[in-house]
């Protein structure tokens, strides 16, 4: 019983799906992140010259 749960490996591809699914959402949130700064970088003096 114990032999045939070790060389079960029908949740290794749950724990894949989960572990891409992280990577992904750090990425975009990381990407998110510097694209914020760079356009407040950008419209930073606009809105500044508006006001």
């Amino acid at each position: 019983m114990l032999n045939s749960f070790f060389q079960d490996t029908s949740g290794a591809t749950s724990i894949e799906y989960g572990m891409i699914g992280v990577i992904l959402s750090i990425t975009v949130f990381a990407g998110a992140h510097l694209i914020g700064f760079k356009l407040v970088n950008y419209f930073g003096p606009v809105a500044n010259g508006l006001n």
